[in-house]
């Protein structure tokens, strides 16, 4: 049964219903990523890539471990990061407040880079990482229910961390947010409906965790093996009995490639531009 919103929707007419070419499609112009990994495994280093390059990175740092980035930023590009610790204090519970309020208009100290909204493609928005900015909604949440930070969390108030998640995650990736986005976290194994354990991204609890990726277009995983170089790190593009992966040019990223995501974002953003434009000479 059709509610009467939906109703009224169905019925608006043609001239009120804006239609777009595929061609305007904003994949061309920039990068939607969540980038999963174990602790340890380089995600927050991974960034450093897109500084080097010229990105301006903003980061809301809800892990607090930022301080391996600078080892891998070149000297020019240490202009080009800022970010905000976003880390509740024992029996506090502001972090995640804190970060919405910079999704919406990041202003700290001489910093003032407004909303998202009015970012470009140059600019990457980075929460690093949904674990721990699951954990801060979370301890939000039982504030909101006049419960200590501290307390044990029950159905409730799992259930509102997560929506709050859910929806700002929904909003960074939608086109109304016109920059690039990395969203990094850690793997969990949860076994499916067929009794089949697989990885993924660790979000607030296990519901939210499977469908997390759908948000975005591009969900890849650095994997970590040691050799007599030392520890190498490899970045998986492509789905495998461990965990569902994607991007959206698998013609021009390889199943496992550096990790490097300047050079990714380069891929699928040619990608799109050659596909989009192809009929009119685009290459």
């Amino acid at each position: 049964v059709l509610t009467r919103k939906a109703i009224h929707v169905s019925m608006l007419t043609s001239q009120e219903i804006k239609m777009a070419n595929i061609k305007t499609h904003k994949s061309a112009e920039y990068t939607k990523l969540m980038l999963v990994g174990d602790s340890g495994s380089g995600k927050t280093t991974a960034l450093a890539s897109l500084a080097n390059a010229g990105y301006n990175l903003r980061i809301l740092d809800f892990d607090d471990g930022l301080s391996i980035l600078p080892e891998f930023l070149n000297k020019d590009a240490v202009k080009n990061v800022s970010f905000i610790t976003c880390k509740d204090s024992l029996g506090q519970a502001t972090a995640f407040r804190k970060g919405v309020q910079m999704i919406t208009n990041w202003k700290d100290g001489d910093e003032d880079f407004g909303s998202v909204k009015n970012w470009t493609n140059k600019d990457v928005l980075v929460i690093d990482s949904l674990t721990l900015m699951g954990e801060a909604a979370l301890r939000g949440a039982l504030v909101f229910n006049n419960k200590k930070p501290t307390d044990q969390p029950s159905q409730p108030e799992w259930g509102t961390a997560a929506r709050d998640v859910q929806h700002i995650i929904q909003y960074i990736t939608g086109s109304e947010v016109p920059c690039n986005v990395v969203v990094t976290t850690h793997m969990q194994y949860m076994e499916g409906d067929l009794g089949v354990s697989k990885a993924y991204p660790t979000s607030v609890g296990s519901k939210l965790s499977t469908k997390i990726g759908r948000y975005f277009n591009c969900v890849c995983r650095i994997d970590t093996r040691s050799s007599s170089k030392g520890t190498e790190r490899t970045l998986r593009t492509v789905s495998d009995h461990k965990m569902d992966l994607k991007v959206t040019a698998p013609s021009r990223v390889e199943a496992n490639t550096e990790c490097d995501l300047a050079k990714l974002f380069d891929s699928i953003q040619k990608n799109a531009q050659s596909k989009l434009n192809k009929d009119t000479g685009g290459k």
